[in-house]
């Protein structure tokens, strides 16, 4: 009785742990997924307002300071802005999340969100300047403060870990859905408000996604309390140093995105050489929709009933089929199936990678000092999306493509080595585990032996006393 009650509480306690659990993974996905939802709506059409304002005509005595001044040359320059302020601001904002508490990150990004989408109706250099160095702030805090604080308080309410892999994968998955719908919303938005009509929906959106964060989310942050935000920097720093694993990573990752942001920046042109005025809404929504399915291939890759594959070997394989992957645009930029099937096959690795890339991050970096290491790592892809970005004005664009192989190829040989020192810290773990167990299993063993023998040696013993003296009485009552 007693352990069949024992079994229906724990079979009790771990159905509430996991109600408990979808509950909190829902709240999360649903400011995730509107959150990526809006910036998918700007990405969309963000190059074709820059282009329609460095490109419109107007009067002589318009202000210096407009951009049609510049001519094509405001458009790289707001671009490059806001990449080189990622770089520049990224680890600073994260050391604040990672101080002041990550969902005061979340929610500063929705506030900053909400004022740049508002610049972007202003036709001045300075404003859509401005707004490009607060966007690459805010771009930080989407990448470091959302996932960090999801990661730690995953962990204090005692959520089993292999379950984080489950809220990366349907992230994933979310995101692609929601950039396959902001497509099409984003050209409904344009249809009725021009090219800002997307920003403007963007607006709405990070109103409603602060609403949510402020009412339902709790704030958790760095715990050492003795530390100020400028001294996190050398706690981040001797954990990189310290744990190779940490390093390979963020120089993975790096290497990984520099890649992709260096794609999504020419994948258009490239388009245009191999098809005559193509849909490129079509296209985009073709691309989403593989990020979408490489998120339903990893949940599969990872989890127990299908291949069971560690994190850690998938991304080997990403990074393998990456490389291959862009190596058949370069082979012939003028071949259609090479370049839109090799753009297909990338795409599936990139929504993959996202998920994969989460759950590598999560086992090796500290959950305290996540943002930060992570914002860490922004000034190297940020240097390498810069160098990206400036390839076209010099270089051909089977050129482009093969500086992409040459990272992704690097990132390969980063992710290998992270296995080999993964492997050997978790063989040392369970070396040290069965040197403890043996210790204390041999004392108990022996006691045991000791005791049970001389008990029951000495019940037998008395039994066969008993027996004889029993016998003798009965031979005296006779005679």
């Amino acid at each position: 009785m007693g352990v069949s009650k024992k079994k229906r509480n724990n079979v009790t306690n771990s159905n509430k742990l996991k109600n408990e659990f979808q509950t909190f993974q829902f709240q999360y996905l649903l400011v995730y997924i509107l959150t990526m939802f809006a910036d998918w709506l700007q990405g969309t059409h963000m190059y074709a307002l820059y282009d329609g304002y460095a490109t419109k005509d107007i009067p002589e005595d318009v202000s210096e300071y407009h951009p049609s001044r510049y001519g094509k040359v405001a458009i790289s320059t707001l671009f490059i802005t806001g990449f080189a302020c990622s770089g520049i601001f990224g680890t600073f904002v994260g050391s604040l999340a990672d101080r002041y508490g990550r969902k005061g990150g979340v929610a500063l990004f929705c506030l900053l969100e909400i004022a740049i989408n508002c610049m972007e109706e202003v036709e001045d250099m300075r404003v859509l300047l401005f707004g490009r160095l607060l966007g690459g702030i805010s771009t930080s805090l989407l990448f470091t403060s959302f996932e960090s604080w999801m990661v730690a308080e995953h962990r204090s309410r005692g959520y089993p870990e292999k379950w984080l892999s489950t809220t990366f994968g349907y992230c994933q998955v979310g995101n692609g859905i929601s950039a396959i719908v902001a497509g099409f919303v984003a050209e409904y938005a344009v249809g009725m408000f021009g090219n800002i009509g997307p920003f403007r929906l963007a607006v709405l959106l990070s109103a409603i996604v602060f609403f949510i964060v402020i009412t339902t989310w709790t704030e958790n942050r760095d715990t050492q309390e003795n530390k100020t935000v400028l001294g996190l920097f050398p706690v981040a720093w001797e954990k990189i140093w310290n744990d190779p694993r940490i390093m390979l990573i963020g120089f993975t990752n790096a290497l990984f995105e520099g890649a992709m942001y260096t794609f999504v920046f020419n994948w258009v042109p490239s388009i245009y050489n191999v098809w005559t005025n193509p849909p490129l809404g079509n296209v985009f929504s073709s691309f989403m929709t593989c990020i979408t399915l490489g998120g339903f291939l990893y949940n599969y890759l990872s989890s127990s009933s299908g291949m069971n594959m560690s994190n850690a070997n998938i991304m080997i394989y990403v990074l393998l089929f990456s490389s291959l992957s862009l190596i058949l645009p370069a082979i012939n930029p003028n071949e259609f199936w090479l370049v839109y099937g090799g753009f297909l096959l990338f795409e599936t690795c990139v929504g993959i990678s996202f998920a994969c890339g989460g759950g590598l991050r999560s086992a090796v970096m500290p959950e305290d000092l996540q943002a930060t290491i992570m914002n860490i790592f922004r000034i190297p892809l940020n240097i390498l999306v810069v160098i990206g970005t400036r390839l076209d004005s010099f270089a051909t664009t089977r050129q482009i493509f093969l500086v992409c192989v040459s990272w992704l190829i690097i990132a390969l040989i980063l992710q290998i080595q992270f296995s080999k020192y993964d492997k050997e810290k978790k063989d040392t773990t369970l070396s040290k585990t069965k040197i403890i167990n043996s210790n204390k299993t041999p004392k108990k063993t022996l006691t045991k032996k000791k005791s049970t023998p001389r008990s029951s040696s000495k019940k037998a013993s008395t039994g066969k006393r008993s027996t004889r003296q029993k016998s003798l009485n009965k031979r005296k009552k006779k005679n």
